[in-house]
Parts: C-alpha cells; structure tokens; sequence
C-alpha cells in the first residue's frame, strides 16, 4: 500500500492537483482506492487524528484498523505512536 502526502498553505491547488491524478489513475487502473482526510486545528490531537485516519481509511477497506481503534476507545490511551504502528501492521 501506498501513502500520499499533499500539504501547501491554502488555495496552492492542492485538492485540483489530487483529484485530477485520481481521475487519471482511475481511467488507467479501474481498481485505485482512494481515501480523502481533510485536517484543520482541531486535528492536532492524536487521539482525534488517529480516529479521522482510520474512519478515511475504512471507506475502502471496511475492517481496517479495528486494533487501532479499540486501543483508541480503551480508558487508558496508549500513546498515539503504539496506535499508528498498531494501524501500519494491520
């Protein structure tokens, strides 16, 4: 699996950018998946992050991140870094 990073302030072009690419991937490979995660300030938590990762990641892949999830649901929070090495492994 593949990861995709796109930052830039906003208005650089960032959404035009990637959903011309995935247009592009789609017609030449039918089977791209794609998960979209838009952040804001709010985000800066771990926990809430982390949550919003795997929400994205599970609208093509159902069952992913089910561990990371229940390790982000306990009473104690592990740190965020056990829960994304948690959700990589998966």
């Amino acid at each position: 699996r593949n990861l995709m990073l796109v930052s830039a302030p906003a208005g650089f072009g960032k959404t035009t950018l990637v959903a011309e690419w995935l247009a592009v991937c789609e017609r030449l490979e039918p089977k791209v998946r794609a998960a979209w995660l838009s952040l804001d300030e709010g985000d800066n938590d771990p926990a809430r992050f982390l949550a919003y990762l795997i929400a994205a990641l599970r609208t093509i892949e159902a069952n992913i991140g089910k561990g990371a999830l229940s390790a982000l649901q306990s009473p104690q929070l592990p740190p965020a870094e056990v829960v994304l090495t948690q959700l990589i492994n998966e």
